[in-house]
C-alpha cells in the first residue's frame, strides 16, 4: 500500500490513494538569478479564484435563471433548473448508496441529457468523477475501473434508479474543499500504458473560468460539446458555458465523424465557440470550400491536440476572416489547457506559438536540474501553480517521477512530463516536441 507523504491531504478511509512527493529540489544560484530577472515571462496573470467550486457556481446560475435553456442535444433540451434538480437527486442517491468523501464514481453514459446531471451530482456529493463513456473497449474500461479503485458506477439503469428513489431535489450543501479531487482522466503516455490523472477542484475551476474569461463567454453563447467523456476537454466544454449563463450543445460522435453533418450542426445550432484538432479544421475547410456556409454565430474556434501550422491558419482566415482561432495547449496533469494564443491574423513562421500561460499558471523552460535555460534555448517544459494535479491514481512510482515540489515556490507542486520547448523573445512559448 502506498503512503501519503507529509504536506499532502489524507483522502480518508475507503478511497483511492494519491501520492504527491514533497521532497525539496535543489537549484543553483544561476537559476535563482534568472528567475528574479524574468518572472513576468514565466507566469500567466494572477486571478483570485472564488471560494466556490464549479458545481456551486452552477447552482448560483441555476438559482438566477432556472428556466433558461442550459443544455441542448438531438433528443431535446434541459433548463438550468431541471439539470440542477436532477443533479441534486443523483447526488443524494450516491450518498444513500455509501459514497464517501473523495470516493470515485465512474460515469458510463453517452453524452445525453442525463450526462451533465450525473457529472454535477457526483461533484455535489463530494465525490470524484471518472468519465468513461460506454463505447470504449471492455478491457480498457476494466483497467480504468480497477486502477481508479472506484466506489460506485453511474450507467443508464443506475441513473434511472436514482430518479426513481425520489430524493429531494434541493442543493445538497456538502462542503467540498478546493484541494479535493474533482475528476480523473486516463491517458496513455509514451510507453502506451494508461495513467489516471487526478485533478483537483481548484485546478478544474481555474481552467473553466479561464475559458470563460479568455473566450469572453456570456449568456448569448453556445459552446459545442464534442470531446468524448474520457477526454479531459469534455468537462470544460460542458461546464464553461453554464458558468456564463450560456448553452452547451451536446454533439454526438456520429455527427463529429461526419464532417458535412458537423458543419451543418454548428450552423443550425447557432454555435459560437467550438474546439477541434488541426486535422479536423483542415477537413472543415475542405467541406466549406465544397459547400460554403457563413456560420454567422461562430466567433471563436479553439485548435488543440496537434501543432498548428501557419498555412492552415492562412486558409482559415481566407475562408472566415472574422473568426479568430485560439491555439490551445494543455495536459490532463495540468487540469487541461495551460495556454491560449488568440489569433486574429496569420503569425510569422511555420508553426503557431503557444502564447503565454493562462491565469494562475507558471511555465518554466529548464534543464535536467530544473535550472532555467537561457532565453531562446531549448529545454524541458515544467508546470507550476493551481493547475497541477495530485498525481496518478494508485501509481506512486510514476507520480514520484513526474510530480515534485516547485523549487522556486516551496509548498507548490511542479509537473514535468518531458515536453520540450523554448521561450521566444516576445515571451511566448514555442513547442518543440511532446513526450506523448
Amino acid at each position: 500500500m502506498s503512503t501519503i507523504p507529509s504536506g499532502t491531504r489524507d483522502p480518508g478511509p475507503g478511497t483511492a490513494e494519491y501520492e504527491v512527493p514533497a521532497a525539496p529540489v535543489r537549484h543553483s544560484r544561476r537559476s535563482e538569478a534568472q528567475l528574479r530577472h524574468r518572472p513576468a515571462e514565466l507566469a500567466g496573470p494572477y486571478r483570485e479564484l472564488p471560494d466556490r467550486r464549479v458545481h456551486e457556481l452552477f447552482e448560483e446560475r441555476a438559482a438566477r435563471h432556472p428556466d433558461a435553456v442550459a443544455v441542448v442535444s438531438a433528443d431535446g433540451q434541459r433548463t438550468y433548473g431541471e439539470i440542477n434538480s436532477r443533479a441534486n437527486r443523483i447526488g443524494r442517491a450516491l450518498l444513500a448508496h455509501g459514497l464517501r468523501p473523495e470516493g470515485v464514481v465512474a460515469v458510463l453514459l453517452d453524452r445525453n441529457l442525463d450526462w451533465p446531471a450525473a457529472v454535477l451530482g457526483i461533484l455535489k456529493a463530494g465525490g470524484a468523477c471518472l468519465p468513461i463513456g460506454p463505447h470504449l473497449p471492455v478491457g480498457q474500461v476494466r483497467m480504468m475501473l480497477n486502477r481508479a479503485d472506484y466506489s460506485l458506477l453511474l450507467g443508464p439503469d443506475s441513473v434511472a434508479a436514482a430518479y426513481a428513489e425520489d430524493h429531494a431535489d434541493t442543493d445538497l450543501g456538502v462542503p467540498v474543499a478546493a484541494g479535493r479531487p474533482a475528476a480523473l482522466h486516463f491517458t496513455s503516455g509514451s510507453s502506451g500504458e494508461s495513467k489516471g490523472t487526478v485533478g483537483e477542484h481548484a485546478g478544474f475551476a481555474n481552467h473553466v473560468l479561464a475559458k470563460v474569461d479568455d473566450l469572453g463567454l456570456g449568456a448569448a453563447d453556445v459552446v459545442a460539446q464534442t470531446a468524448p467523456p474520457c477526454r479531459a476537454g469534455s468537462l470544460w466544454q460542458l461546464m464553461s458555458p453554464l458558468l456564463a449563463g450560456g448553452q452547451t450543445l451536446l454533439v454526438g460522435p456520429e455527427t463529429v465523424r461526419d464532417v458535412p453533418r458537423f458543419v451543418d450542426t454548428i450552423e443550425h445550432g447557432r454555435v459560437s465557440v467550438m474546439q477541434v484538432s488541426p486535422s479536423y479544421l483542415e477537413s472543415m475547410l475542405t467541406e466549406l470550400a465544397r459547400r460554403p456556409r457563413e456560420l454567422p454565430h461562430l466567433r471563436r474556434v479553439m485548435v488543440s491536440g496537434e501543432p498548428l501550422r501557419t498555412d492552415l491558419v492562412r486558409r482559415w482566415f481566407a475562408a472566415l476572416p472574422s473568426v479568430p482561432l485560439v491555439n490551445s495547449f494543455g495536459l490532463p496533469e495540468t487540469s487541461g489547457d495551460t495556454h491560449h494564443e488568440i489569433l486574429y491574423d496569420v503569425p510569422a513562421g511555420h508553426w503557431v506559438p503557444l502564447g503565454r500561460p493562462i491565469a494562475n499558471v507558471r511555465v518554466y523552460v529548464v534543464d535536467e536540474r530544473l535550472a532555467p535555460v537561457p532565453l531562446g534555448a531549448p529545454g524541458e517544459l515544467v508546470f507550476s501553480g493551481v493547475c497541477v494535479g495530485r498525481g496518478y491514481v494508485n501509481d506512486p512510482e510514476r507520480t514520484r517521477a513526474a510530480f515534485t515540489e516547485d523549487p522556486y515556490r516551496p509548498g507548490e507542486r511542479l509537473y514535468r512530463g518531458g515536453d520540450r520547448g523554448r521561450r521566444l523573445p516576445d515571451g511566448k512559448l514555442e513547442l518543440l516536441g511532446t513526450a506523448r
